[in-house]
């Protein structure tokens, strides 16, 4: 597809950078400018609160694309360079330091940015987010054998660099404002089989409590103070309490956000000449028939796909099933679909062991699933869950029925998945 045209993607993570990838197979031979924040080649994030934290891992070992990839793809990269605005009369982005930036279509996938807690000394060293390489760097200074480490939020950010942190050697404190962990996105199962785990392996758990200040002393944290009076000594915080979706850049510009860019189907906005994807965004869901906002890198690589289709004037809808994953120690813990508006919840296998799954339906149709070293299952909860599949939970129940048995009614959408 020859073009004259100019395409700006602004961000720097999974979404601008496969969108990059996939407008140049979808055959667009136009420019494309791709602007982010950080000085380095898109990356991965993933591993900064995992095995970045343990080791020597470096910048090198982590961009998505090699410089070797945008160069061949005719990809211009502007690092370190920050977008002051979007003028949308005259297709132009503003960026500070530079000329402006005139496009004809533009991808907006700013992700989101660590939420901060606002309380009593948190301006002192020590205390940390991860979202950035630089984040991972200044906190692993830190990490020693012996370091009293606090971790507020029980997440998978939180409970990732927990599982690292203790392994080498640290001693470390989870803080969490709920009764369990994960209490967002998994059962109350899985809270309680990871935090056996956690415990056997030396973490300290202190949930239903809140952070409501930091003490220090000569300018660098030494402690967490907890709503009920509790000091918990520390070396080094660090503060996974969520994420926000940073979509600021596309309220000042007057398109329509609702806690994220509203976007459509397509991974439109209010404005049909600019896109975004990512964990900015609100989207449709064709499967669940509402509209939510998803932290996920599948999400945002599925999102990038559909709005490069559209911004080369295809007509693709964003109809995945979201899926997501924690890595734990030696265990995996995988999540596909949604669990809002579950009726029923159907255990299967040993949960006090690896390989259980828990499945959440609604009037028998499989509605989302969570599992913990079982790939197959998850594989096959997948396709059931897109193709509205329905289950007999008596027999779902039982592992020593083969899962294929469970199903009501049968179609080619519903083979079982192959062992192997």
């Amino acid at each position: 597809m020859l073009s004259n045209e100019t395409f700006v993607l602004i961000g720097g993570g999974y979404a601008s950078s496969r969108t990059a990838d996939c407008l140049r197979q979808e055959g667009f031979d136009g420019r494309i400018v791709l602007v982010s924040e950080e000085p380095h080649l898109p990356y991965s994030r993933p591993p900064l609160c995992k095995k970045g934290l343990v080791s020597q891992l470096d910048i090198t070992r982590l961009p998505l694309r090699h410089a070797a990839f945008y160069e061949r793809s005719r990809i211009e990269l502007m690092l370190g360079k920050h977008v002051t605005g979007i003028d949308r009369a005259a297709r132009r982005v503003r960026i500070e330091g530079e000329a402006s930036l005139d496009y004809d279509k533009l991808l907006i996938g700013t992700g989101g940015r660590p939420r901060r807690l606002p309380i009593p000394g948190n301006e002192l060293a020590g205390i940390h987010v991860i979202r950035t390489y630089e984040d991972m760097v200044a906190m692993r200074a830190g990490f020693a054998p012996g370091a009293r480490l606090a971790i507020i939020g029980a997440g998978y950010i939180g409970l990732e660099t927990a599982a690292s942190a203790v392994g080498a050697g640290l001693d470390v404190t989870v803080i969490e404002l709920s009764a369990r962990l994960m209490s967002r996105v998994a059962a109350p199962v899985t809270s309680e089989f990871f935090a056996r785990y956690h415990l056997d392996h030396g973490v300290k758990l202190m949930l239903h409590r809140s952070a409501q200040g930091f003490e220090g002393v000569d300018g660098r944290v030494a402690a967490v103070l907890l709503d009920d009076g509790t000091r918990v000594a520390a070396d080094l915080v660090l503060v996974a309490a969520g994420n926000i979706p940073e979509f600021s850049l596309a309220a000042e510009a007057g398109l329509t956000c609702e806690g994220g860019i509203v976007v459509d189907d397509r991974c439109r906005t209010s404005d049909p000449l600019i896109f975004a994807a990512g964990d900015c965004t609100r989207h449709p869901s064709v499967r669940y028939g509402r509209r939510i906002q998803l932290e996920s890198v599948d999400n945002a690589l599925e999102q990038a796909r559909v709005a490069a289709a559209g911004m080369c004037g295809r007509k693709v809808r964003h109809a995945h099933v979201p899926w997501f994953w924690s890595d734990q120690y030696n265990l995996k813990l995988q999540i596909v679909g949604l669990a809002d508006g579950f009726d029923e919840i159907v255990v299967r296998g040993d949960p006090d062991k690896p390989g259980y799954s828990i499945w959440y339906l609604r009037e028998s149709e499989v509605l989302c699933m969570e599992t913990v070293n079982n790939p197959r299952e998850f594989m096959q909860a997948g396709r059931w869950i897109g193709a509205h599949a329905k289950v007999d939970a008596r027999i779902l129940r039982d592992a020593g029925h083969e899962l294929d048995e469970a199903v009501i009614g049968k179609n080619e959408l519903l083979e079982p998945v192959a062992r192997g």
